[in-house]
């Protein structure tokens, strides 16, 4: 049995990092700037990963939130649990204000469904 659970950090991303639990199960933390969506997707399909069954959002700026819609849009997310920070938080970022509460409200949207 293998009992090994690996993490794997996304090169060329700002915050993304990919976990395989091992029971099979897989958790993405975070979705990057979307700028670095095509190596984010390649590193996720170089580990052969079709879907995700946890998904953490750790708070809502565009560099860990960029992709969201990608993420949602390229693989089978519709049963994760997901862990996101409930409120976007601006402290020190207004000017993200309107990139965070549209992902925001792309992941309400989303887990409404």
């Amino acid at each position: 049995i293998n009992s090994v659970l690996k993490f794997h950090t996304v090169r060329n991303s700002s915050a993304t990092y990919l976990c395989e639990f091992p029971n099979g199960k897989n958790l993405i933390v975070d979705t990057g700037l979307s700028g670095q969506w095509n190596d984010i997707k390649q590193a996720i399909d170089n580990l052969n990963i079709n879907k995700f069954d946890y998904v953490i959002i750790t708070h809502f700026h565009p560099d860990h939130t960029g992709n969201i819609q990608n993420l949602i849009n390229n693989y089978d997310v519709k049963n994760a649990q997901w862990f996101i920070q409930m409120k976007p938080d601006y402290t020190n970022h207004s000017s993200d204000i309107a990139d965070s509460e549209a992902s925001y409200n792309t992941i309400i949207t989303f887990l409404k469904q």
